[in-house]
């Protein structure tokens, strides 16, 4: 049997968290709060939820209390948390390291107003020794903090992003901080950079170092030649020594620049450096540099800059290698090596150079050396900080909701809470709005509306009742004016006054019929006026001629199109999308099967219940929807509903099926008015759902509190099974009103009881509300939408004086 070995890269995971987060623009998100009920034996056992239909759905619905939605604004991409702490080993960013994501490679700076990010390049750390942080890195807010930062410890870190204190406050965990991407980062990075050459192998014996010199007036441009730099008197006297070294200032007007040692003359009257090229600032006698040993950074030859450094030499230990520095980054690196000294003799290196500069002889073959080992460090292929999501592995999304207080008298503040969770997309129940402006036979029981926006289309339309065809109005025929651009002379129209149409060119139909005569004067022969028969089937406006058989000279006469109007509906509607026609009093709708020319729209099954020219014609953008529950003259009320309906917009009817029945499209529109109401409460955008059942009557019996929180409750009935019941959340008593009680886990059908014989009563308290008078159920539809997410939790008490943020880390 084969074997195969397979691997899930992180990119797929932080893939599927951005799908997520990308999928709050055209989904609806709630995080709800369930489960006033104490558990199973106590709340001290918290029950480990499951992935049955009764956990992930049932039991969701019975328990649940409200709701509300959260937006693209409350979700946010996640990564572990490390925040800084002195005295603490971090590890550092290695592309060759696959268990990078387990390791502490990033850090958060707690910098009082805001935190700061960082990733860690060099932590200064061998195989056998680790070296702590004891610096934090922090920012000085400018573009110098798209540079990687070394601290006083030898760690080198990258900023990587800032995040406010709101918005930690928001987001951030115990074990997660958001990701808030900065653009100038991710802007400034560079593609395939080497920031750091880690040295494997220390080595021993680079003896071919100055740890300082000093420039005398004599060593300056030496023989006057500016690639000519004398060496100090006591720099070894073996030609080729200092070969494949770098010589760089570190003080005076050249300060920082560098220049390699292409060879080194010791033997000279004076022994003297001579330089690839010739500084940019020439130095001055008294300044000081130092010369160590070249690396350069080979790649594959797709690099677009050179990578290239110096390599420091610890005299304090057989003259190892203690460091290397890196003099540029290069750019564009997929592979890389370097080994000391070795380089090309031209940067960049040329397909012509026949000479590499190695490590002098003199000193590789010495006794005591010991060759070093180092490894460039290859950045992520975009650079540090280009993608924060990818290269600190945000496979974890948090989303964040306040319940903050009633959420102004929406929301309960009774009773407490043990389970939250995510749903996605349900749909409300008896929505209800007022309309204004209606157009057409109005809308039908269990007909599907959306709300929409109509996008006016150039020009107009004619459609025929029992047609799926709509086009343009006047399609193919001629204006019956002609423009007779020039009159001519000479023409006899007694004799033959026809005119010819040149058929060919007026694709891609092919237009027919048109035809036309024309009088002229007497005796000049000059064309007066024209007439013209539209014909039928031209897209475009024939050639015409007058007949030969005329006479005369010179005439000339055009025609155009009934209706020039040249749309462009292939570029308006694809299969599947909405078209509306309307002439004002009646409305047709219908989805695109296709769109066979500009100028013509077939539409899918359903047919036009009217024939009219000179419509309008839109297509349609369609937002929410819902199924009419009830539709009155200027008031409908809507069940199944899904995204956000609002005052001012447009509504239209586009049918539907109930069961195995065809709902006809009534293609109804109308403009909704005033305030939307939910289960008659205002429906405040959609953005909350109140999901207990109200049950509203008079309280009578038990005593002063009528029912106790949690109890159960029965209506009597006559058979003990099918009693209706549920569970006692809260209720209000009202002085001079209905009382209302509220439950959950509501079974059966309450039936309404104004003669108030089938009581409602609690099983421990004995309570009673009766009469029932009415009764709403929760806002959400029950099944309705996905229950993505849930967590069971100690409970949680809620009062009219207190707030609750909820953190929901999702992991892909």
């Amino acid at each position: 049997m084969a074997v195969t070995q397979k691997l899930i890269t992180s990119s797929f995971n932080v893939a599927a968290a951005a799908n997520f987060i990308n999928s709050f623009a055209n989904n609806d998100y709630f995080v709800y709060a369930a489960r006033h009920i104490p558990y199973v034996g106590s709340d001290s056992i918290i029950p480990v939820p499951n992935n049955s239909i009764r956990d992930t759905d049932t039991n969701v619905y019975d328990n649940m209390i409200f709701a509300k939605r959260i937006s693209s604004a409350d979700v946010v991409h996640m990564a572990k948390k490390h925040l800084w702490e002195s005295n603490t080993h971090y590890s550092m960013y290695d592309h060759l390291d696959g268990d990078l994501e387990t390791k502490n490679f990033f850090i958060t700076v707690d910098d009082d107003t805001e935190y700061n990010v960082w990733k860690c390049l060099f932590n200064k750390s061998t195989d056998t020794i680790n070296v702590n942080s004891t610096v934090a890195p922090s920012r000085v807010g400018s573009t110098a903090d798209l540079n990687p930062v070394e601290t006083g410890d030898g760690y080198v870190w990258k900023y990587m992003y800032t995040i406010t204190k709101s918005q930690y406050e928001k987001f951030a965990t115990s074990q997660y901080i958001p990701i808030i991407a900065n653009t100038e980062v991710i802007e400034g990075a560079t593609r395939g950079t080497i920031e750091v050459i880690k040295v494997e192998d220390a080595g021993a014996g680079y003896d071919n170092y100055i740890a300082e010199g000093t420039l005398l007036t004599s060593d300056i441009t030496v023989q006057g030649i500016p690639t000519f730099y004398g060496a100090p008197a006591t720099a070894v006297s073996i030609d080729d020594y200092y070969q494949g070294c770098v010589m760089k200032m570190t003080s005076g007007i050249a300060v920082g620049e560098y220049k390699r040692i292409v060879n080194y003359e010791g033997t000279a009257n004076q022994k003297k450096f001579i330089l690839d090229s010739s500084f940019i600032n020439t130095p001055s006698a008294g300044d000081t540099y130092e010369v160590y040993p070249y690396a350069f950074v080979w790649g594959d030859g797709e690099e677009s800059t050179p990578a290239e450094g110096i390599v420091y030499v610890d005299a304090a230990s057989t003259n190892s290698i203690s460091r290397v520095e890196l003099l540029s980054v290069g750019e564009n690196y997929r592979k890389a090596e370097s080994y000391i000294s070795e380089q090309p003799l031209t940067i960049p290196p040329s397909i012509l150079d026949e000479t590499y500069i190695q490590l002098p002889a003199v000193i590789s073959s010495a006794t005591y050396f010991s060759p070093a080992s180092l490894r460039p460090i290859i950045s992520p292929k975009n650079g540090h900080g280009s993608d924060p999501y990818n290269e600190l592995f945000a496979k974890r999304v948090c989303l964040s909701a306040k319940f903050v207080n009633s959420e102004g008298g929406i929301i309960s503040t009774e009773n407490d809470f043990r389970q939250v969770g995510v749903i996605k997309n349900p749909a409300f129940t008896k929505v209800d709005m007022n309309l204004a402006g209606v157009v057409g036979p109005g809308f039908s029981f269990g007909e599907k509306v959306y709300q929409y926006r109509k996008l006016k289309l150039h020009g107009n339309v004619s459609i025929t009742s029992g047609s799926t065809t709509i086009q343009k109005t006047n399609f193919g025929t001629l204006s019956t004016t002609a423009t007779i651009v020039n009159g001519g002379t000479g023409y006899n129209s007694t004799a033959n006054n026809t005119l010819l149409f040149d058929n060919s060119g007026t694709q891609p139909e092919g237009g027919t019929s048109a035809t036309g005569t024309f009088t002229n004067t007497h005796p000049a022969g000059v064309i007066t006026s024209v007439t013209i028969t539209a014909g039928s089937g031209y897209a475009l406006p024939p050639i015409v001629t007058i007949a030969p058989g005329a006479g005369g000279s010179n005439g000339v006469i055009t025609v155009v199109l009934s209706n020039p109007d040249a749309p462009t509906y292939k570029d308006a509607f694809e299969a599947g999308d909405y078209v509306l026609v309307t002439n004002g009093s009646n409305n047709y709708i219908s989805t695109v099967a296709n769109v066979p020319q500009d100028y013509r729209i077939t539409t899918a099954n359903t047919l036009s219940s009217f024939t009219a020219a000179n419509c309008e014609i839109s297509a349609i953008v369609v937002e929410a929807s819902g199924i009419v529950a009830f539709s009155g003259p200027n008031q409908i009320e809507l069940s199944n509903v899904a995204g956000v309906f609002t005052s001012g917009s447009r509504i239209i009817g586009v049918g539907g099926m109930s069961g195995d029945t065809v709902i006809p499209v009534s293609g109804t529109t109308a403009t909704i008015t005033g305030t939307i109401l939910i289960n008659d409460r205002t429906a405040s955008s959609f953005n909350y759902s109140r999901q207990l059942t109200r049950l509203i009557g008079t309280f009578g019996g038990g005593g002063s509190t009528p029912f106790l929180e949690d109890e159960e409750i029965k209506q009597e009935s006559l058979i003990a099974y099918a009693q209706p019941r549920g569970r006692v959340h809260h209720l209000d008593v009202i002085d001079a009103g209905d009382d209302i009680l509220w439950i959950s886990n509501k079974s059966g059908i309450f039936n309404l009881d104004e003669a108030g014989v089938r009581d409602i009563a609690g099983t421990i308290s004995s309570a009673e509300l009766s009469p029932l008078l009415n009764k709403y159920n929760g806002d959400f539809v029950v099944g309705s939408g996905e229950v993505l997410y849930l967590e069971n939790l100690d409970p949680i008490s809620r009062n009219d004086n207190k707030s609750e943020i909820i953190k929901i880390v999702l992991e892909f």
